[in-house]
């Protein structure tokens, strides 16, 4: 039976005659493939791939979390402190102002990448 959303083979393998994949998506490096009764997670990596599936029936909940790297953001503060050494040594060297301009372009990467966080999702499987 054909519903019109294309899967791997690695899942197509798995499903039973009468399922059929109804949605698919990703998520960062997850493919998430959908039928009416089971969930797949499917990840391709270089070496391998990974599929992890799931039940309906066996998810008690889905978590939703959004988080930040506190570390990104002592970096990113222990550059701009550099930048700010550096500028102060000696402002007509060029070598110093050259140092300064990356360690701030570097600070600011780093709140930028701080400040866009990271969304993901857990699922609870019984």
């Amino acid at each position: 039976m054909s519903s019109g959303v294309t899967a791997p083979n690695e899942v197509l393998s798995v499903l039973t005659p009468e399922e059929l994949v109804l949605r698919s998506w990703n998520k960062n490096e997850w493919n998430i493939y959908a039928t009416q009764y089971r969930i797949f997670l499917h990840r391709v990596g270089i070496f391998r791939s990974q599929l992890i599936e799931a039940a309906y029936s066996h998810i008690s909940s889905v978590e939703s979390r959004y988080s930040r790297d506190i570390n990104l953001i002592v970096a990113a503060i222990l550059l701009f402190f550099m930048a700010g050494l550096f500028s102060w040594i000696s402002v007509y060297a060029t070598f110093f102002l050259f140092w300064t301009a990356l360690f701030v372009l570097g600070g600011i990467a780093l709140l930028w990448y701080f400040l866009r966080g990271k969304h993901f999702y857990i699922l609870h499987i019984v």
